[in-house]
């Protein structure tokens, strides 16, 4: 039996998520032995933890991070609070020193730092698997025989401090990237080992979302001719700030739609901003939070991903595993995620652009029939993934 060893930082909705618990339930129990630990006990998903998992206690000193800094202090997160309270300066300083206004390296010194000051795990493991960036917990704190990083996203596109991540990526043994043309990204725009990089894409529980997709929809009425979806975290990458310019743009093409939006973030206030900007209020319509987004997939006319950047969207493959036409916008690893015109197209990233290549599949009705019908033929689950991720 071998004995693995899973970090990652809790069990939201999202799609690095919802990957993960598809690789613990396509993992055999009786091959593998699986420790998994959460930063934080929270999200949607812990009740999908499939039960031959062992699930680690909590570790005390994560609990402070993502809640209010003065919170954090009043309930005794001291050092945790200063580990908080220096890491933004700084790289806002950096920034202003590497003029790069992008530089995102806030989440790497925080972690940096107060996992220092925690406890190491005492059992020993012949893999240790770190599921979110950045692995100092799994490097620091896991003794195993091999250490595994896994990379959810273009990092060519992600300012990173490169001294604090190539020193992390040639301490850990194995580099596994989403899909071939993350891994690609990764080789040509950072100085690392291309022989420890390889592919473990997303392993998709499709029974589980096609169980799913069967409930009722109460809440997404439909009252337009054209339903469109898009699922994901309201953050930079998603590009969901723009959705309500492009509705605007599809409601000049003539066409009656509706743009619903699932998920939480950060940029929800300006996604808001722009519907109002756009006079959108009855198009755009912000759903929140959704423990099943499968049901509003199954209920849509087209499943939309307006990405600025992907490592491989699954919940573009949850859309086509029920049979939806998708529609993602041309980022740099778009062609990884689907293939062009047979099992869904890809539009330009410019809202005109977008819109228009949109607008033109909406009314083509014989396309749209032909790509659902594509997905019904190809299979989205990945399950033979697994080895590439546990039998490394």
């Amino acid at each position: 039996m071998k004995k693995i060893f899973i970090y990652a930082y809790n069990l939201e909705l999202g799609g690095i998520e919802r990957s993960l618990i598809g690789l613990l339930e396509a993992a055999n129990p009786n091959k593998y032995e699986i420790d998994l630990f959460l930063a934080k006990h929270e999200g949607e998903l812990m009740g999908d933890i499939p039960e031959h998992i062992n699930l680690l206690p909590v570790e005390k000193r994560y609990q402070a991070f993502g809640i209010p800094l003065t919170s954090a202090i009043k309930q005794g997160y001291l050092f945790e609070s200063f580990a908080r309270f220096i890491a933004k300066p700084i790289e806002k300083l950096l920034r202003i020193v590497k003029k790069d206004k992008a530089l995102s390296v806030e989440a790497f010194i925080y972690h940096k730092m107060i996992i220092k000051k925690m406890k190491a795990q005492e059992k020993k493991y012949d893999l240790a698997v770190s599921f979110n960036m950045p692995y100092y917990y799994v490097l620091d704190k896991v003794t195993a025989t091999k250490k595994v990083g896994l990379i959810h996203t273009d990092y060519s596109t992600v300012h990173i401090g490169t001294k604090a991540i190539i020193n992390m990526f040639e301490r850990i043994d194995q580099i596994q990237c989403v899909s071939q043309e993350v891994r690609e990204k990764l080789i040509s725009s950072l100085p690392v080992d291309e022989k420890k990089v390889g592919v473990a894409e997303n392993i998709l529980s499709v029974n589980s979302v096609k169980k799913a997709a069967l409930e009722n929809v109460d809440d997404m009425p439909n009252d337009s001719k054209y339903i469109l979806l898009s699922v994901g975290r309201f953050g930079t990458a998603k590009n969901f700030e723009n959705i309500p310019d492009i509705t605007r743009r599809l409601v000049e093409y003539d066409l009656d739609v509706k743009w619903y939006l699932i998920g939480f973030g950060g940029l929800e206030s300006k996604i808001r901003e722009e519907i109002e900007k756009n006079n959108m209020q009855n198009r755009v319509i912000i759903l929140g939070k959704r423990e099943n987004p499968y049901k509003y997939m199954n209920a849509c006319t087209l499943y939309v991903q307006p990405s600025r950047f992907e490592g491989k969207a699954v919940t573009v493959r949850e859309a086509q595993a029920l049979n939806k036409p998708v529609c993602i916008t041309a980022f740099p690893t778009a062609n990884a995620q689907l293939e062009n015109g047979v099992d869904g197209i890809i539009v330009p990233l410019d809202n005109e652009g977008c819109a228009k290549g949109i607008a033109e599949l909406l009314k083509d009705t014989e396309k749209l029939e032909f790509l659902s019908n594509n997905c019904k033929t190809r299979d989205y689950s990945n399950a033979s993934a697994v080895k590439d991720i546990l039998d490394i």
